[in-house]
Order: structure tokens, then C-alpha cells, then sequence
């Protein structure tokens, strides 16, 4: 029967201490293998919640607008998009979008039609995360392009 581990001396078998060892002198290497092995889940766990709010949150350094009128003295009214999710067709139908501006890195596509049949002649637009950052910013315009009249769906990723 083996005593039971005590503060100063005692052995268990399996115990970090050997025999006249106190735990108080342990504790340091304990304590530095359970960070350890904190910093080993953490290391590995990284790319896993990367990716998942890569491909499942939303975009930071994306903002997409779309002005569908002007001030009086013909200035486009930018209204920016609320409550996109990147990689999901977002149905709109609406016939009078004129221009949209993107702001930061993604890929978008436009289509005239529904999210069911969004990739049909949609129009993509894309924007290197080397060329494009949160202040960066390009318009284009609805006109002269599929979705010129009406724009059904769009969807973007990051």
C-alpha cells in the first residue's frame, strides 16, 4: 500500500517527483506541460478555425454598394449592402440598380437570374487581395453588361 503523496516527500508511482521531492519545487515543470500542451491545441486547431471564418463569417475588408438614383446635382446616393454572406446567392430582383462599388479583395458575380439559375452569363468581377484592400475601391456600372435593366442575384466569397 503506498502512502498518499504529501508536500514534502512521498512517492506515487507515475508522479512527476521522485522520492524527498517537494511539489512545490514540481509545480514549475507542471505547469509549463500543461501550457505545452495548450499551445499544441492551439497551434492545431488554428487552420481549423481559420478556414471556418474564412468561409462562413463575413468578409472584413469587403464592402459592396449599389446606387440606384443621384442628388440633384447628379451625384450617385450609395447605398451599401447589409447582412451579405460570403459564398450564398442573395436574391434581389430589382430593376434599377445603375452601378455598384466594391470596396476590398473577393470575387463577385452578378446575374440576371434567380439563385437557382444565378451562374447562367452571370458577370464576375474579381479583386486580388494584393491589389484590393479595405480602402480600395472600384465602380462599375450595370450598364452594358448582362445585368443592366435588372440584376436577379449576386453572390461573392472573400
Amino acid at each position: 500500500l503506498e502512502p498518499p503523496c504529501t508536500l514534502h516527500g512521498g512517492s506515487r508511482s507515475g508522479s512527476n517527483r521522485t522520492p524527498g521531492q517537494s511539489l512545490i519545487a514540481v509545480a514549475p515543470r507542471l505547469a509549463s506541460a500543461a501550457g505545452m500542451s495548450r499551445l499544441a491545441l492551439l497551434i492545431l486547431a488554428a487552420p481549423v478555425v481559420s478556414a471556418l471564418v474564412t468561409t462562413t463569417g463575413k468578409c472584413p475588408s469587403t464592402t459592396i454598394f449599389y446606387t440606384d438614383s443621384e442628388n440633384a446635382a447628379g451625384t450617385a446616393l450609395w447605398t451599401k449592402v447589409e447582412g451579405a454572406t460570403p459564398d450564398t446567392c442573395t436574391p434581389v430582383g430589382q430593376h434599377t440598380i445603375k452601378s455598384f462599388k466594391i470596396c476590398g479583395p473577393g470575387t463577385f458575380s452578378l446575374s440576371r437570374m434567380s439563385c437557382n439559375n444565378h451562374e447562367y452569363k452571370a458577370v464576375v468581377w474579381e479583386h486580388p487581395k494584393t491589389a484590393y484592400t479595405v480602402d480600395t475601391c472600384k465602380v462599375y456600372q450595370a450598364a452594358g453588361t448582362n445585368v443592366e435593366g435588372y440584376l436577379g442575384s449576386y453572390s461573392f466569397s472573400c
